[in-house]
């Protein structure tokens, strides 16, 4: 102790007399005090202060509950049941009822409760950290613009398409959007829209509302006529969407892109139906548009293979992306390792047996992880121009003799970079580069010491070092030799001409920046002179400028990342089989009552421009109107 071999009952009397302030007992003790004259202390309850709480602070508080005699509230703010728990802590009456010491029993005060200072008090708190509340408010705020993105005023500003723009197709219903887009990317694949031009209108009943999906085929040729012919900006539809029994759909991710799909696929076998129908009954084989013939081919050794036909074409392809099972990050490769089987004594192989003038491909994306942990995406690679010969029955033994001279091909390029390994690379170091570090400290930093014979020895191994450098950089170039020329036969593999027959150009890209709302959707279309155009709800913007003209370059097209931090981004590549610029650009035979009556809107439309020019321009209400049924939709141009 303090005070040597001091008295402990003096020491603890004026400990009690000072409230157990040490400092001030301490000097007390060395003053002499022994806390005789007040003991009384210890026999007195604690004075209780009536407290004002006239004033409550962050609001009104409910009514506190009294807290039992016997239990001292340390969890309030009264600062009386503090001392009265000092007190009490000091005494030692032996017949006082010793005091319980715990979380309070009053009721608890709302105004006090600790809370994330943005959640409001009476709010549950959430169970996440500060910076994903954030993050959430955020969204949040971003997803409440989006839902305000969704009005139908138009611009009035150049409401007449110029310089080749693409006219715009949009649904005067949100959910729809998504297949105005997908239709509207249709008409820039060459033969459907050819397809479309020819095809025979048929007898329809007068009582048939437009909407009606009797009524579709008519509605859908008169749409491609107006796209390709109207010095109109923008179509608004009411009525095409709904007779193709396009299923509403505002969600973003898998459920939009899997009605965008489907309603491709109803497109297309209405289309092809149609086209089937109208062909003599003699000719022969049905018109393959829109689907292709596929099946399964079996190899075994020394058996002759065995081929299965599905049942159902084919019509849109499923590529994975992604996913811990899928390395693979391009078209091709995507569709060989899905393609295609190889077990111990037999490979099998899904191959096109008819193939079609048309082709889709969703791709359906998963998260990307290594070794368990997601990582950041990388683009998906697709090119303007792929074959498809790789994939067709005719070629398959060529193909799997290609393959397993590929698989050859990279076993050996596999063992020459383990050679090289063994020569460069030890302990995870460069051999070669230290060998260099050891040849320049024995020819400029080793000190000979004067001494010839050390001079001699230190030139002998530097000598030696320089040999064995020569000697391995010597092997090291002829294995990197040998894996240049088997990676460029490698690569030439599947680059002959029997495999070049098939080819498929890009003709649309439909993109989705993984958020809701109508423009978040856009797409990359290609028109006839070979021009990139993108479109965005009611805008045909401009990614660079040539020429003065809103035109996107290609490399944009093919590299476009902007939604790949959600996961997000192209999820249709619209390709068709190559077809000359000419043949692209020859006029389409298209109605001559949707031709009188497009040349017609136009006239109108350019009278009525032209008499505004100088003023404000209009607000034209695009909307059809039907007069009868045989006779062509009427554009309103009315200004608004």
């Amino acid at each position: 102790m303090l005070m040597g071999e001091g008295d402990p009952d003096v020491a603890l009397r004026v400990l009690r007399k000072y409230n157990g302030n040490m400092d001030k007992a301490a000097d007390a003790l060395l003053a002499g005090e022994t806390g005789e004259e007040q003991m009384w202390v210890t026999q007195q309850p604690a004075t209780v202060q009536p407290q004002d709480t006239s004033v409550v602070p962050h609001g009104t508080a409910a009514p506190r509950g009294t807290p039992q005699a016997s239990v001292i509230d340390l969890t309030g703010d009264n600062d009386d049941e503090f001392s009265r728990a000092l007190q009490m802590s000091l005494t030692t009456a032996p017949n006082e009822q010793e005091p319980k010491f715990g979380p309070s029993d009053r009721a608890p005060d709302p105004n006090w409760q600790m809370v994330p200072s943005n959640v409001a008090i009476g709010q549950q708190v959430p169970t996440v950290s500060q910076e994903e509340q954030n993050l959430n408010d955020a969204i949040k705020a971003s997803l409440d613009d989006f839902a305000g993105d969704e009005a139908d005023d138009y611009p009035p500003q150049n409401a007449v398409r110029e310089d080749g723009r693409p006219l715009v197709l949009r649904s005067d219903t949100p959910a729809l959007a998504y297949a105005a887009q997908a239709l509207h990317a249709l008409f820039f694949v060459p033969q459907v829209r050819s397809a479309i031009a020819n095809l025979r209108l048929p007898e329809t009943n007068p009582a048939f509302p437009r909407h009606s999906s009797d009524r579709a085929i008519w509605n859908l040729v008169e749409m491609f006529s107006h796209m390709d012919l109207a010095k109109l900006a923008v179509i608004c539809d009411t009525e095409l969407l709904p007779s193709l029994d396009a299923i509403p759909c505002k969600e973003p991710g898998d459920e939009m892109v899997e009605a965008s799909a489907n309603f491709l696929r109803k497109v297309g076998a209405m289309v092809e139906s149609y086209l089937n129908t109208e062909k003599p009954e003699e000719s022969h084989p049905d018109c393959r548009l829109f689907t292709f013939i596929y099946g399964e081919v079996e190899f075994s050794p020394n058996r002759p293979r065995r081929v299965t036909t599905q049942q159902n074409p084919g019509d849109i392809v499923l590529v994975n992306i992604g996913g811990p099972d899928n390395p693979h990050n391009d078209i091709i490769s995507s569709l060989v390792a899905h393609l295609s089987r190889y077990e111990e004594s037999k490979s099998i192989h899904e191959v096109i047996i008819e193939p079609s003038e048309f082709v889709a491909f969703r791709l359906k994306r998963s998260p990307t992880t290594q070794a368990g942990v997601k990582v950041a995406p990388e683009p998906f690679v697709y090119s303007k121009t792929i074959y498809l010969d790789q994939f067709l029955l005719h070629n398959v033994e060529l193909v799997v003799k290609n393959r397993m001279k590929e698989r050859d091909i990279m076993r050996e390029i596999k063992s020459y970079q383990e050679k090289r390994d063994k020569l460069t690379r030890l302990d995870n170091r460069d051999v070669l580069k230290d060998l260099q570090s050891s040849i320049y400290y024995y020819e400029h930093l080793a000190d000979s010491r004067d001494d010839p014979t050390r001079k001699d020895e230190l030139d002998k191994t530097a000598e030696k070092l320089k040999s064995i450098l020569t000697i391995a950089s010597r092997k090291v170039e002829e294995i990197d030799q040998h894996i240049e020329l088997l990676t460029r036969e490698y690569s030439e593999i599947f680059n002959s001409p029997e495999l070049q027959k098939y080819r498929y150009d890009l003709r649309a890209v439909l993109m989705h920046t993984g958020l809701p709302g109508r423009k978040q959707m856009y797409s990359y279309v290609q028109d006839g002179k070979g021009t990139w155009w993108k479109t965005q709800d009611y805008t045909v913007t401009e990614a660079s400028l040539i020429n003065n003209l809103a035109r996107v370059h290609e490399e944009v097209v093919l590299t476009d990342s902007t939604a790949l931090h959600l996961n997000a981004g192209p999820y249709l590549l619209l390709y068709s089989r190559h077809t000359e610029q000419q043949e692209i650009n020859a006029p389409l035979p298209w109605p001559e009552v949707f031709v009188n009556s497009v040349n017609e809107n136009n006239q109108t439309l350019l009278q009525q421009w032209e008499t505004l020019a100088g003023s404000n321009p209009p607000n034209y209400a695009l909307s059809f109107d039907s007069q009868n049924i045989n006779s062509p939709n009427v554009m309103d141009l009315s200004v608004d």
